[in-house]
């Protein structure tokens, strides 16, 4: 099974809180321990998805998948994925919280 690695938005915000709530909700209901090193928090802007995403990637073994809180941090995510010649969802599982309006189809 694949390492699933998760960003969530700052603390002092609401929407961070409840989003890292319900991730660590998930994991105690799937009897699955807390691991804060696949945590990553901070603002909601690509560049906080771009150093997230390095780091994580640059772990000893990197994720399968990366759950981004939200779209601004996705778009990030999306170019350190592209610098390193990764493809979605070949060889990293990508999933956003937020609806991304720029991805629908037919835009």
């Amino acid at each position: 099974m694949g390492h699933f690695r998760r960003f969530v938005g700052r603390q002092d915000t609401t929407s961070g809180r409840e989003r890292l709530s319900g991730y660590l909700r998930a994991l105690r209901e799937a009897a699955i321990p807390v691991d804060k090193i696949l945590i990553y928090a901070g603002h909601y802007e690509p560049e906080t998805g771009a150093k997230s995403c390095r780091g994580l990637l640059d772990l000893a073994q990197p994720p399968s998948a990366i759950f981004v809180a939200n779209h601004e941090a996705t778009l990030g995510v999306l170019r350190v994925t592209a610098e390193r010649g990764l493809s979605i969802p070949d060889d990293l599982s990508l999933l956003c919280y937020e609806d991304m309006p720029w991805s629908a189809r037919g835009a």
